[in-house]
């Protein structure tokens, strides 16, 4: 359960298929059903990176 979802977006990239995604069901406990996001605030970070907060939609 969350009620807010906070990313830090980074100026890099890793394409190796071994990357865990962002998002991952947990086996036997979660829905595969996808949620849906509202972004609350976007704030540019030092170095380029970006923070984004987003609100659950219920």
């Amino acid at each position: 359960m969350c009620d807010e979802i906070s990313i830090v977006l980074a100026a890099a990239a890793d394409g190796s298929p071994d990357t865990p995604p962002v998002f991952r069901a947990a086996e036997g406990i979660s829905e595969s059903k996808a949620l849906g996001f509202t972004l609350k605030e976007a704030k540019a970070m030092d170095g380029g990176a970006v923070w984004l907060r987003y609100g659950v939609n219920r």
